[in-house]
Parts: C-alpha cells; structure tokens; sequence
C-alpha cells in the first residue's frame, strides 16, 4: 500500500514538473513572439539601424551597426514589401553550441514578399539579462 501511494505521488509530482516546463517554454514562446513582432516591423518597414539598436548585447558585439545594415540591405531590401508572414513555429534552446550561453527561442516564418513567394524567414530571439527577449540573428531564403 505504501509503494502504491508512492508511486502514486511520484508520478504526480513528475507530471506537475513536466506541466510547468510545458507552461515556461509556452510563456517563453509568447513573449518571444511578440517582441519578434515589434523588430521585424523595424526590419520590414526599412529601419536597419533602429533594428540594430533593439538586438541583443551579444549580438551587437559579433556584428557591427554599419555591418548589419549592409547585411539587411543585400538581403532583405530587395525583396520589398511583406505582402504576409505567418508563424510556422519555434524551437527553445539553452545554451546552443557556438553562441553565447542562455536561452534561445528561434521563430520561424513563411512570409509572402513582393520579390519572393515563399520565403523561410528565421528570427532567433534570445532572453537578455534584463529578462527581455531581443533579436539575436535573422535570415531568410526562398522557401516555404
């Protein structure tokens, strides 16, 4: 009887562990998501050094403000305008190899532009020491 109810207990605190990491990664994704938003307004609507200024630290010290701005005007001027972006879906990561340590929520995207239909449109968004979610990398290719 006591095994029973220890097992019993067991399992219930596992599945109360597993609901709360579901809820954080689902917070995490949410809050991720919207401050994706507000970036890509910045990145859709031309302003590269705006969007530079709302990156991540860590990001800012791997690529300079002139760099960054070169970088979206080689590849995300000549694609136009965003006729539509719809959220695909995003992966958490802790710690990914080859970046600096934290955590990652990378967003992905099938965005319609006037110069390429589809797109994949990736925004990795990485939560800051100030617990805010900035950007931290962004790319797109033809796709969908």
């Amino acid at each position: 009887m006591k095994t029973a109810i220890l097992t019993i207990c067991t399992l219930l605190c596992l599945n109360l562990t597993l609901l709360a990491q579901t809820n954080s990664t689902a917070n995490y994704e949410s809050a991720a998501k919207t401050a994706a938003a507000s970036w890509l307004a910045l990145v859709d609507g031309g302003q590269y050094t705006q969007s530079w200024g709302q990156m991540s630290p860590s990001a800012q010290a791997r690529i300079k403000q002139a760099e960054w701005v070169s970088y979206l005007k080689r590849i995300r001027a000549p694609l136009a305008k965003v006729l539509s972006r719809k959220y695909k879906d995003a992966t958490y990561i802790k710690n990914p190899v080859g970046s600096p340590p934290g955590v990652y929520e990378v967003l992905h995207y099938i965005t319609d532009f006037t110069n390429m239909r589809p797109a994949d449109e990736t925004v990795s968004m990485l939560l800051d020491k100030d617990n805010k979610w900035h950007a931290f990398s962004y790319q797109v290719k033809p796709g969908g």
